[in-house]
C-alpha cells in the first residue's frame, strides 16, 4: 500500500518528508518501508549554537541584574570583547556574525521585558592588555549589563579580574584554558569543554585506537606560546608520559607565537626525531601555515589538532 502524504518510491523503500511518524495508510509491520529525516548541516547546527550563546547569556542576566539605571534604561546593553583584529580576527568575525544574529532574532521576538538589546564591540587584538582595557570602558563608560568573551584564555584570565571586582556576569564562550573557572569567581561563566575535557579524549583516543602495533609509538607537540596552548601541551605530554611503559614517548615540544609566519626551524627540528603523530596545540592561522612548511621540508606524520583549528 503506497502512503498518502509526502513520499516517492526509491528502489525497495519509500522516502519520506514527514519528520518524526509515518503518514496516513503506513505499514505497521515489521519489514516496512523506513521513515527518514533529514539531519541539520553541521553549518546548521553551528549557526544555532552561536544564535543561541547569547540567548543563554540573557537569560542568566536576568538572575543577576541589579534594579539600577543599567537595567531600568530602554536598551539592555551586552559588551562582547574578542580578536576583530590581529592573529585571530578570523575568529573576532565569527563572534560579531553570530551576536549580531542573536540579538537581531531577539530583538524581532520584541526583546527582554519590552527593552530591546545592544552589543558594543571591542577589540582586544588577541592581547591580555587590551583585553582587560576593553572590559573596563565596558563597564565603566558604557555601563554594559555583561560582557560576553574573549576568543583567546590570556584574554579572558585578565579581564576576568575586571568582571569580578564590578560584578558584572561574564560568559566566555570560547576560551579553554582550565584556570578561567577554576578561582572560585562568582561571575565568570563558561559554555564550552575546558583543554583537560578535549585534550584528555584526544589523547586517550591516539593512544588506544591509532596505536602502531610491533614498535614504539612517538609524539611531538608544536604549540601556541599561550595560555590556551600551554595547557594543550602539558596535558598531552602528560597523557602521553604516563604510558612510556606501553611504548609510547615525546620526542620533541617545540612552541611559536601568534602572528608567526616562518616555523620551518622549529618542524626542521621535529621532522630529525621523525614522530608517529604531530599535535599542533593552537589556532587555524598559523597551523595551517605550520601544516604547509610541513609539507615543504618532507616532513611526513599522523597531524593533530583541536577545536581552534576547526
Amino acid at each position: 500500500m503506497k502512503p498518502k502524504t509526502g513520499c516517492t518510491r526509491k528502489k525497495q523503500s519509500w522516502r519520506c518528508s514527514v519528520p518524526d511518524r509515518p503518514p496516513p495508510g503506513w505499514p505497521s509491520v515489521r519489514g516496512a518501508p523506513m521513515v527518514t529525516r533529514r539531519e541539520p548541516t553541521q553549518h546548521e547546527k553551528e549557526g544555532a549554537m552561536k544564535r543561541g550563546l547569547l540567548l543563554v547569556l540573557l537569560v542568566g542576566c536576568l538572575i543577576y541584574l541589579p534594579s539600577g539605571a543599567a537595567f531600568s534604561a530602554d536598551t539592555i546593553k551586552i559588551g562582547l570583547i574578542g580578536p576583530v583584529s590581529g592573529p585571530g580576527a578570523f575568529y573576532g568575525a565569527s563572534m560579531k556574525e553570530a551576536a549580531d544574529l542573536a540579538v537581531d532574532d531577539l530583538n524581532a521576538k520584541g526583546g527582554v521585558k519590552g527593552k530591546k538589546v545592544q552589543v558594543i564591540v571591542e577589540d582586544d587584538e588577541s592581547t591580555p592588555v587590551k583585553g582587560v582595557n576593553a572590559a573596563q570602558k565596558l563597564v565603566t563608560k558604557d555601563q554594559v549589563v555583561a560582557i560576553v568573551g574573549h576568543y583567546n584564555s590570556s584574554c579572558t584570565l585578565a579581564s576576568m579580574a575586571v568582571t569580578q571586582k564590578e560584578k558584572v556576569p561574564h560568559m566566555c564562550p570560547i576560551s579553554t584554558a582550565a584556570a578561567i573557572t577554576e578561582q572560585g569567581f562568582k561571575y565568570i561563566f563558561r559554555n564550552c569543554a575546558t583543554n583537560p575535557m578535549q585534550v584528555g579524549q584526544l589523547a586517550d583516543y591516539v593512544i588506544t585506537k591509532m596505536k602502531k602495533p610491533g614498535k614504539p609509538n612517538t609524539v611531538a607537540i608544536f604549540y601556541e606560546h599561550t595560555d590556551y596552548g600551554k595547557g594543550i601541551m602539558e596535558i598531552f605530554r602528560d597523557k602521553v608520559q604516563a604510558k612510556s611503559g606501553e611504548g609510547w614517548q615525546v620526542t620533541a615540544i617545540e612552541l611559536y607565537k601568534p602572528g608567526d609566519t616562518d616555523m620551518i626551524s622549529q618542524l626542521t627540528k621535529i621532522k630529525a626525531g621523525s614522530p608517529d603523530f604531530l599535535l599542533f596545540g593552537g589556532n587555524i592561522t598559523e597551523v595551517a601555515q605550520a601544516v604547509r612548511q610541513s609539507k615543504e621540508i618532507g616532513l611526513k606524520t599522523q597531524f593533530l589538532a583541536l577545536g581552534g583549528v576547526s
